[in-house]
């Protein structure tokens, strides 16, 4: 069973994304997991972030966020 739900990777984007711009970036997003004492593999979390920044804007979206978390943390 998975450890979080989408609803929970969404509130986490949403805690994440702290100037509120509706994206976050992959330094953002360590920085979060690392806050929150969460498992960190940086070079997998690059890898899967340039995978799932489908726009290659540097960013990632809600949606693209919800992929990466259920890839990195979704069946733990």
């Amino acid at each position: 069973m998975p450890k979080y739900s989408i609803e929970q990777f969404e509130n986490m984007f949403k805690e994440a994304d702290v100037n509120k711009d509706h994206k976050i970036s992959l330094p953002e997003i360590i920085s979060y997991l690392l806050s929150k004492s969460m498992k960190v593999n940086e070079d997998r979390t690059k890898k899967y972030f340039a995978m799932f920044d489908k726009d290659q804007s540097q960013y990632l979206d809600i949606k693209e966020w919800v992929r990466l978390m259920e890839v990195l943390y979704g069946d733990e």
